[in-house]
């Protein structure tokens, strides 16, 4: 998985353009994640992360 470039609203990650926010693994990229509660980052918006047991 490789981010090409990024810039306000938007990026490329192998090739394919998101414009909304995303989740980024070693092999799949989740779009659009959605936070609970605008821009703040709780949590419950990282269940799926937690689950795939991050390296501390």
């Amino acid at each position: 998985m490789r981010i090409d470039s990024y810039s306000f609203g938007s990026i490329v990650i192998d090739g394919k353009i998101y414009t909304k926010d995303v989740l980024i693994f070693p092999d799949i990229v989740i779009s659009p994640w959605w936070r609970k509660e605008g821009h703040l980052l709780k949590i419950e918006d990282l269940e799926e992360v937690l689950k795939e047991k991050p390296d501390a």
